[in-house]
């Protein structure tokens, strides 16, 4: 009897066993929900959703946040940031004493929720595309597209605030050494240096020309547009600014003719490629003409757009900001 029960157990066990270690593998499944960073760099696919990301995270300041009824739309320089009234609070230049302060929505976020993230992202995204399963041109190029957001988010940053830590590589916490992540701030001369030569020099990397398909992606004159512009920013705050806590805000006057030639080079460049005019369809209304620079989808005088849906406000079509 007693043989039998251990008979009976041992092929008990034995059946357990072995089909826990045959349902081992079936129950050892990746999710279907979730794409791990390892299979993000091996499919183009993929890589260029992440890419897509890291512009939906750059701040255009297109006031976006006018368009939510339609009345706010009565006056069609607000759907341009070109003609925004400067950080203006209330809509349709009603009150022109209006002004805004730094605990109002537009500041209301701090400089390292705003942008660092993305800067962060961007840095993630260079370093890990460098063991993507791409071609080196094709590398090439998404480089560049990233390091152009880059430098967008520190434009964005250092003509608030003057200088700021510049940090172009990815950043690892250790609990034991958080001195590491703590960064000075960089001279405000610094930064625009940086963006003015990234600008220069991914702009060989990118295409002159996109098809329709990669409209609202960056190009090289788009590169030599933001080049232009912050060089610009630069030269006049040199001209006119003064220096100021060792020069973390302000630029030594010193610098302003070589700033302003960076900034004429360059967009004798755009100007030179013969891509763009300036917009002059109804030369005999001058009005209209103004009002269509911006609510045309296409035209000479714009260098970069991008495309916003605005339902139950603009007839429900697309429209396009313009920067």
């Amino acid at each position: 009897m007693n043989t039998s029960i251990y008979n009976f157990n041992k092929f008990v066990f034995g059946a357990l066993l072995f089909v826990f270690s045959n349902c081992a593998d079936y129950l050892d499944k990746e999710p279907f929900d979730v794409i791990t960073p390892e299979k993000v760099w091996q499919d183009s696919k993929v890589i260029n959703a992440v890419l897509v990301n890291l512009y939906d995270k750059m701040y255009l300041e297109q006031f976006n946040d006018w368009y939510r009824e339609a009345w706010r739309l009565q006056n069609p320089s607000t759907m341009s940031d070109e003609a925004q009234g400067s950080f203006q609070k209330d809509p349709l230049f009603d009150n022109p004493n209006a002004t805004y302060t730094y605990e109002n929505s537009l500041f209301g976020a701090k400089f390292s929720d705003r942008w660092y993230p993305g800067i962060r992202n961007c840095n993630d995204f260079l370093n890990q595309l460098q063991d993507a399963a791409l071609e080196d041109t094709e590398k090439k190029a998404l480089e560049a597209e990233v390091r152009f957001i880059r430098v967008w988010h520190y434009f964005s940053l250092v003509k608030r605030y003057g200088g700021v830590p510049l940090i172009i590589e990815s950043q690892v916490y250790a609990p034991d050494n958080l001195e590491n992540l703590q960064v000075p701030r960089n001279k405000e001369v610094e930064v625009y240096d940086f963006i003015v030569n990234e600008c220069l020099e991914i702009a060989n990397s990118l295409p002159l020309n996109r098809d329709a398909a990669g409209r609202y992606r960056v190009d090289k004159c788009t590169a030599l547009a933001l080049c232009s512009r912050a060089a610009l920013y630069a030269g006049a705050i040199a001209k006119y600014g003064t220096v100021q806590l060792d020069g973390v805000i302000g630029i030594p006057s010193s610098e302003a003719q070589r700033f302003f030639q960076k900034a004429y080079d360059a967009s004798k460049e755009v100007i030179n490629s013969g891509k763009y005019s300036l917009y002059n369809k109804k030369p005999d209304d001058k009005s209209q003409n103004y009002c269509d620079i911006f609510t045309k989808t296409t035209n000479g005088d714009n260098v970069w757009g991008s495309k916003r849906n605005i339902q139950k406000v603009y007839s429900e079509k697309q429209r396009e900001n313009t920067d």
